[in-house]
């Protein structure tokens, strides 16, 4: 309940900061803005939709806690928190989260439309694959293609670009992540299997966050 205080009286479109950029036709430095995981992650996407690219920086961090720890500090201007998915339901890590950071508000959300993909190294193929790499809520949405796959061992990550990264560093064919298609160029990684999502219809709320003294 407090949670969805929040978000009632602070949520909104635009976020001034972002339009205080341009004032007087002269560019500001650029706004900071935190997310969780690593390049090619979700919320970097969440990021690119609110944003403009332009006039913004994507800091990534090594978990939700620290995108409100990093807001508070004043290293970010902003963050990015996944908050609510359409097939998983709501990232309850978060809502603990804005319990415990109080000096935070709610300013912006965007909804994103979650597309997931098997990826592999070059040259891998489904009947190979050993282990599979993911962001437990990626997991969790994808359960009917896994289902068909009850001989590969599931292993949760910080995030779907994590996932990616870390397979694309391994270098062994047995190894896949869940995530983002758009990774796969990012990490010379191979589309393995696309739009493996349990329904067509996935998407994920973020909400965009900022300290209360900013």
């Amino acid at each position: 309940a407090p949670v969805m205080g929040k978000a009632i009286a602070h949520i909104r479109q635009e976020l001034p900061s972002v339009v205080r950029l341009k004032e007087g036709g002269r560019r500001k430095e650029k706004v900071v803005v935190a997310y969780s995981g690593k390049r090619g992650a979700y919320a970097e996407q969440a990021i690119s939709r609110y944003f403009d690219a332009a006039d913004c920086e994507s800091l990534a961090v090594d978990s939700f806690a620290e995108i409100f720890q990093s807001v508070i500090d004043g290293k970010a201007d902003y963050g990015m928190v996944p908050i609510e998915n359409s097939l998983a339901g709501s990232v309850y890590q978060n809502y603990d989260n804005f319990t415990r950071y109080e000096d935070v508000s709610i300013v912006g959300a965007v909804t994103l439309n979650i597309r997931h993909a098997l990826l592999g190294v070059k040259g891998a193929t489904l009947a190979g694959v050993r282990q599979v790499y993911s962001h437990p809520q990626a997991l969790s949405q994808s359960k009917k293609f896994l289902d068909a796959h009850r001989d590969w061992t599931q292993v949760e990550s910080l995030s779907t670009a994590t996932a990616a990264e870390f397979v694309a560093r391994s270098g062994s064919k047995e190894n896949a992540a869940i995530a983002s298609p758009l990774n796969a160029p990012l990490y010379g990684l191979d589309l393995l299997a696309e739009d493996i999502e349990d329904d067509p219809g996935n998407f994920t709320r973020f909400v965009v966050i900022q300290s209360n003294s900013a």
